[in-house]
């Protein structure tokens, strides 16, 4: 894709799409990560228009997990961050703290993502550039 331009505008930060797993009709939610002028990183939920209620995602956390394998079976104990819904009302909003936009170490470049109810990962994807 060298050389060629996309109509799609460039925000910065990262972005993840969380596929539905199974058999679920869930549609597809786009999360994005990035960093604000106070310091702090916001994660922002783009979805399609029938997408999940704001009271069905209050009930979900968001999870990121160690590794970057979607095939992974995701032990809980890989968890690397991970962040309740249910104190978040908009679908935009700031985490209680900073993460590594970048890759290796505590970055989250590369990891899989998931968002998650009680122990069952509900939607999942892989952390990219955006």
């Amino acid at each position: 894709m060298c050389g060629t331009e996309t109509s799609r505008p460039v925000l910065g930060g990262t972005i993840a799409i969380l596929k539905s797993l199974g058999e679920s009709t869930l549609p597809d939610l786009s999360l994005l990560f990035h960093q604000t002028e106070a310091s702090t990183t916001t994660a922002t939920f783009q979805s399609a228009p029938e997408a999940s209620t704001d009271a069905e995602l209050r009930s979900c956390q968001i999870v990121i997990f160690r590794d970057g394998d979607l095939r992974a079976s995701g032990p809980m104990t890989s968890i690397l961050h991970a962040f309740p819904l249910s104190a978040f009302t908009t679908e935009s909003f700031s985490l209680p703290r900073k993460l590594d936009l970048g890759v290796g170490g505590e970055g989250i470049i590369g990891r899989r993502v998931g968002l998650v109810k009680q122990t069952q990962v509900l939607r999942q994807g892989i952390i990219g550039w955006n």
